[in-house]
C-alpha cells in the first residue's frame, strides 16, 4: 500500500523497495517525482495533488525550479536520483555504448484519458517509416491508453513493429523492467518531443534524435506551457534534432546529459538509501493518520499493479507459409525467438563468415532457422537463396536478411549443383555456414573458433552409413572409410573448398547418390585432399553438430553447437522453447 499515486507510477515504489529492502508494509514516505521534464513548473502535480510534504526528486534542475517557482522549502526536496537509474543498478545493466546494437525504438507523444490524440499518428507513422535504412528496424512503443484506442494500427499499417511496456496502465509494476527489455539492445531512440523515455534510453547508451510531427490533441489547453518552459523545451528538441546528428553530441556526451537529468551522482547504495527512508518515515508521524484513507483506493487499482512480463511485439502480418498446418508453430517459435533476441546484450563477431540457406520450400521454417542462428552471432552477411517471392513486409522483423533469387530447387541434384558449382560465385568471404530448416544453431556457448581452422566441418557419420530410398527402405549400405566428417545440412566450409568444388562438372558424375556432402566427403574425398582441402577431426566435429547417436563418439545434442535432421527437429525445438522462456 502506498500513499501516493506518483509513487506507484512506472513501478517506482516497487523498484525502490526491491533495491534497498525497504519494508513492504510501509509506504514510501516521499512523493516520487513523475519523470524528466523541462517545464519550470515541474513537480506541481505532486505539490498540489499529493498528501505528502516531502518530495523525491532527480536532479538539481528540478530542485532549483521547485524552490523558485513553487515555493517549496529546500528541506522538503530530497535529491536522490531517478528510480529508473536504481533499476539499472538492480538489474546490473551496462550502459556501454560500444556493444553491438541495431535498430531504433520510438516513443511518440501519447494520449491521456482526458486528452486524446485525434489524428491517430498518421503523419508521424509515415515519417518514421520513411527514415533512412540505418535506423531500421524501427519498434514503436505505444502507450497502453493508445493501444486501447486502437491507435497502434497506424504504425502497423506502415510496416512498423509495435510494443507496449504495460498491458494495463503505467501503474503496472514491471513497466520499467519491460521498457529496459525492449530498449537496451537498440542503437537509436527517437521521439517527436523530449520525454522521460528519451532520457531513460540515453541512460542505457542509445543515441537520441528527435523528429516527426506532433500529434493533434482533443484538449490542447492541457498541454499549454509558459513561455520560458516552451523555449527551453524547444531548445532541447533543436539540440537533439535528427538534423543535428551526428555532430551535436557523441554517445558518451548524451550519456552524461542523461546522467545529469536522472541524478546519477546522487544515487545512494542500498544500505544508505534504506537508512535515509527509514529516518524520514520515523520523523513524519502524520503519515500514520492518513494511511487508512488510501487503503480502499489501493485495492481499487490492485489489478493494474500486477506485474506482467515483456509482451510479444504486435505485428500485422506473418510470413505466408505453403503449409498452413505447420505455420502456427513455426510462427510461435519465431515470435519467442524475436522476443528472446531483445534480451541479448552481446554477440560473437564472425566478420569472415557468411550464413546461408538454400531452398524453394518450407520458407517460413528456413527463415526461422536463419533468425535463430543469428541471435548470438554477427555475420558478414545472411542470405536466403530461393526461387520464391518474399516481400520486404514479410521479413521486416529480420532487416539483415538478404534474399537472392535462384532457379527452383526441385531435387537433391539441384541443391547439390548449386552448392558445389554456384555458391562460390555468391560468397565473397572466407567461410560459409550452411543451415537448413532442420539444421541450425542450438547451443551458442559451444562455439569454438577451431571450427574455422579446417576447410570442412559437419556432423560425424557412423562407420557404416545407410542410404535410404524415397519409400524409407535401405537403398545402399556404405562403409565410411574415406571420411566420417560429415553431414552438409549444417556445415561450415571454406572459400578454398567452395572454389575447389566449383572446378568439378557435377552433371558428369555417375554416383550412387548426388548428395553434395557425400560427394565431397566420401566419393571424391581423395581428390579434395589432393587439392589441399582439410577436414575436421571426428572429435572436433562431434562438438560442432549432431545428426545421429554414435556410441564410439559419445555425441549428443546438448554438447554440440548445432544439429541436423528432421528426426531431431522436435527435440531441438523443445530445447529452444525452454531457452527462449
Amino acid at each position: 500500500m502506498e500513499i501516493c499515486n506518483v509513487n506507484r507510477f512506472y513501478g517506482h515504489s516497487h523498484i525502490i523497495k526491491e533495491y534497498c529492502g525497504y519494508s513492504q508494509k510501509e509506504p514510501i514516505p516521499l512523493a516520487i517525482h513523475h519523470g524528466v521534464s523541462r517545464n519550470q513548473l515541474t513537480l506541481q502535480h505532486e505539490h498540489f495533488s499529493e498528501p505528502l510534504f516531502d518530495y523525491w526528486i532527480f536532479s538539481d534542475y528540478i530542485k532549483s525550479n521547485a524552490i523558485k517557482h513553487l515555493g517549496i522549502s529546500a528541506d522538503s526536496l530530497h535529491l536522490l536520483g531517478s528510480p529508473f537509474a536504481y533499476l539499472t543498478r538492480l538489474l546490473k545493466i551496462d550502459e556501454n555504448t560500444n556493444q553491438e546494437r541495431h535498430g531504433t525504438i520510438a516513443f511518440p507523444e501519447h494520449s491521456l484519458p482526458s486528452n486524446v490524440i485525434t489524428d491517430k499518428y498518421k503523419k508521424y507513422a509515415e515519417e518514421i517509416a520513411a527514415l533512412p535504412s540505418k535506423y531500421h528496424p524501427i519498434t514503436v512503443s505505444v502507450h497502453p491508453h493508445d493501444i486501447k484506442l486502437n491507435h497502434h494500427r497506424t504504425f502497423l499499417d506502415c510496416g512498423l513493429e509495435v510494443i507496449t511496456c504495460g498491458d494495463s496502465s503505467p501503474f503496472q509494476i514491471n513497466y520499467l523492467h519491460n521498457f529496459i527489455h525492449f530498449s537496451k539492445n537498440k542503437k537509436y531512440v527517437t521521439a517527436n518531443s523530449w520525454s522521460s523515455a528519451c532520457c531513460y534510453c540515453m541512460y542505457l547508451g542509445l543515441k537520441l534524435f528527435i523528429t516527426g510531427s506532433k500529434p493533434t490533441y482533443s484538449n490542447m489547453k492541457e498541454y499549454e506551457m509558459d513561455d520560458t518552459s516552451q523555449r527551453e523545451l524547444q531548445n532541447i528538441c533543436n539540440q537533439f534534432s535528427i538534423d543535428a546528428l551526428p555532430g551535436f553530441m557523441s554517445n558518451d556526451e548524451q550519456l552524461k546529459f542523461a546522467q545529469q537529468n536522472l541524478g546519477h551522482d546522487h544515487l545512494l547504495p542500498p544500505g544508505a538509501l534504506l537508512e535515509y527512508l527509514n529516518e524520514i518515515r520515523s520523523s513524519r508521524l502524520y503519515i500514520d493518520t492518513i494511511k487508512p484513507i488510501f487503503e480502499i483506493h489501493s485495492k481499487h487499482i490492485a489489478n493494474q499493479m500486477k506485474p506482467s512480463g515483456p509482451m510479444l511485439p504486435l505485428i500485422s502480418d506473418s510470413i505466408v507459409s505453403p503449409n498452413p498446418q505447420k505455420s502456427s508453430f513455426i510462427q510461435q517459435l519465431l515470435d519467442k525467438a524475436i522476443l528472446y533476441s531483445k534480451r541479448i546484450d552481446s554477440m560473437t563477431q564472425l566478420p569472415n563468415v557468411s550464413m546461408v540457406c538454400i531452398s524453394s520450400i518450407n520458407l517460413p521454417a528456413c527463415i526461422r532457422a536463419l533468425y535463430i542462428s543469428q541471435i548470438h552471432f554477427c555475420y558478414k552477411e545472411i542470405i536466403l537463396f530461393t526461387s520464391e517471392d518474399i516481400t520486404d513486409d514479410q521479413i521486416k522483423f529480420f532487416p539483415n536478411l538478404k534474399i537472392t533469387k535462384i532457379p527452383p530447387i526441385n531435387s537433391t541434384a539441384d541443391y547439390s549443383r548449386f552448392v558445389m558449382s554456384e555458391l562460390a560465385d555468391h560468397i565473397d568471404n572466407d567461410h560459409c555456414l550452411i543451415i537448413q530448416e532442420d539444421g541450425f544453431i542450438l547451443n551458442e556457448s559451444n562455439w569454438n573458433i577451431a571450427f574455422l581452422e579446417q576447410d570442412y566441418i559437419g556432423a560425424p557419420w557412423p562407420e557404416v552409413l545407410e542410404l535410404m530410398n524415397n519409400d524409407g527402405s535401405i537403398g545402399q549400405i556404405m562403409k565410411m572409410d574415406k571420411s566420417r566428417v560429415g553431414n552438409g545440412g549444417f556445415s561450415i566450409r571454406s572459400r578454398k573448398l567452395m572454389e575447389a568444388s566449383a572446378l568439378l562438372d557435377i552433371d558428369s558424375l555417375r554416383l550412387p547418390t548426388m548428395s553434395e556432402d557425400l560427394i565431397i566427403c566420401h566419393f571424391l574425398h581423395d581428390w579434395f585432399v589432393s587439392q589441399g582441402i582439410t577436414f575436421a577431426t571426428l572429435d572436433l566435429a562431434r562438438t560442432f553438430s549432431y545428426e545421429s547417436n554414435i556410441p564410439d563418439l559419445k555425441n549428443n545434442m546438448e554438447t554440440s553447437f548445432g544439429f541436423h535432421g528432421k528426426h531431431n527437429k522436435q527435440i531441438a525445438e523443445s530445447h529452444l522453447e525452454a531457452k527462449f522462456f
